[in-house]
Order: C-alpha cells, then sequence, then structure tokens
C-alpha cells in the first residue's frame, strides 16, 4: 500500500439524522480512529455507537448507529499507538510485504504527529 500526505483529522457539523462521516486518511487498525461527538468520545461496534469502513486502505466511512442532530459537532482523528513492533532477525526473513507495513506505519506515525505539533504551536499561539 502507499500512503499519501493527508490530513488526520476531519470534522463535521452534522445535519438532521446525518449517520455517514467521511474520513480522509489512513488508518491500519480500527482502533487508530477515535470519534468525538459534541466533544463526548463514542464507542466502536456493533450496537454500539458507530462503524468503520476502509481500515487499511486511504479513507473510509464512519456510520452512527443513531442518527446525529442537526448542529451536532462530529471529529474523527487518527490516533495510532506509536511503536515498533516488528523485529527483523539475522539470517531471517525479510519479506517486502513486512518492509511496506513498518515504513506505512512509521510514515502515518509522522502524519500524526505532524499534525498534532501544528495543532500544539496552533494553541500556542493563539490559534490559526
Amino acid at each position: 500500500m502507499t500512503v499519501t500526505a493527508a490530513t488526520t483529522r476531519n470534522d463535521y457539523t452534522a445535519t438532521s439524522g446525518q449517520t455517514v462521516f467521511a474520513y480522509t486518511f489512513t488508518a491500519l487498525a480500527e482502533s487508530d480512529i477515535v470519534v468525538l461527538k459534541n466533544g463526548t468520545t463514542l464507542t466502536l461496534g456493533g450496537s454500539n455507537d458507530y462503524t468503520l469502513s476502509g481500515i487499511g486502505s486511504y479513507g473510509g466511512n464512519v456510520t452512527l448507529v443513531v442518527g446525529a442532530t442537526t448542529g451536532d459537532v462530529i471529529s474523527i482523528y487518527l490516533d495510532m499507538p506509536i511503536a515498533r513492533t516488528t523485529n527483523y532477525q539475522n539470517s531471517g526473513d525479510f519479506l517486502a510485504l513486512d518492509v511496506n507495513g513498518d515504513f506505512d506505519k512509521l510514515y502515518i506515525c509522522l502524519l500524526y504527529t505532524s499534525d498534532a505539533a501544528d495543532d500544539l504551536l496552533c494553541v500556542d499561539l493563539g490559534g490559526r
């Protein structure tokens, strides 16, 4: 998979009954995405607050189980753990799939930390 430069956050003001909200970044796992409704964290899965599509590819959708109310603010952002989980071994397999996956994760983490740093800088400077 290739990873393109993208925002790592999408914010929406909902219309009455709206259930589908797009995210425009790559998330490698469902746990890498946080969804807020009016500042409150929603719960993923089944009959909970929302479901996800598009994991592992560029972009996808958050689908709320119950439609939003007019004016609800829905925020979707990348919040992936920064961890190195692959350890290459001497004389071990060096598979392109593994290496590409590691580089994808690294690049996504760079986008995430860059956006987080920009947000902190804007707060320090009094907003954008």
